[in-house]
């Protein structure tokens, strides 16, 4: 009896640190019908996000580093990598773009897709990606969507891309944020993104 109760304490324990090592995330996300977890996400209008983004594209491959700073309809990104973007930072809202490289050059536009498009030559959705970034379709274009277990986003096909959601984190202990998404370009000349979320800060 006392031996069977050792080997039930072991395999708890097993089970508990197999939890933890394994897949530490699904031990504390949550679960919300999507109607409740779209609300939550479109509550999330300021943050601070650090992390990498792995292109290929052309049959080039780069990883650069960001720090994406947004205030509702404004925002500031940092970039630090290859592509011309090494210590170049983008300022934007809904009317005017600014990309600025160092104290004199600066470079303006309309949108940041014409901006990244006229530096890289590369078509990126990043007027999208304000919305894919914590875990949303982008409002107003049509898409196909699937949910997992806990209804976050799971794939997102949705104006020529398709995104995979590879892990959620939490922050603040209640909301479910990306941490791994993957990007793919479903036209011609694909396009691949990878973007590693390092932390997520929610500011007020």
């Amino acid at each position: 009896m006392r031996k069977c109760f050792f080997i039930n304490i072991i395999l708890v324990l097993t089970f508990l640190s197999g939890c933890v090592a394994i897949k530490p995330q699904e031990c504390q996300l949550h679960f919300l019908t999507w109607q409740n977890r779209m609300q939550q996400l479109n509550s999330i209008t300021k943050w601070h996000i650090t992390g990498s983004i792995s292109l290929i594209a052309h049959n080039k491959s780069a990883i650069i580093n960001f720090d994406w700073q947004q205030n509702t309809s404004d925002y500031v990104i940092y970039f630090y990598g290859p592509f011309n973007l090494n210590g170049a930072k983008i300022i934007g809202n809904s009317k005017k773009v600014i990309m600025q490289k160092n104290l004199r050059e600066q470079i303006t536009a309309t949108t940041p897709e014409a901006l990244i498009y006229q530096q890289l030559g590369l078509k990126l959705p990043i007027t999208d990606l304000i919305y894919w970034i914590r875990g949303l379709p982008a409002p107003s274009i049509i898409a196909q969507q699937h949910l997992d277990t806990y209804n976050h986003l799971y794939t997102i096909e949705q104006n020529d891309w398709q995104i995979l959601y590879k892990a959620y984190n939490v922050v603040n202990n209640t909301i479910d944020v990306p941490k791994n998404i993957e990007l793919i370009r479903l036209a011609t000349n694909p396009i691949k993104i990878k973007i590693a979320i390092k932390s997520w800060k929610l500011r007020n």
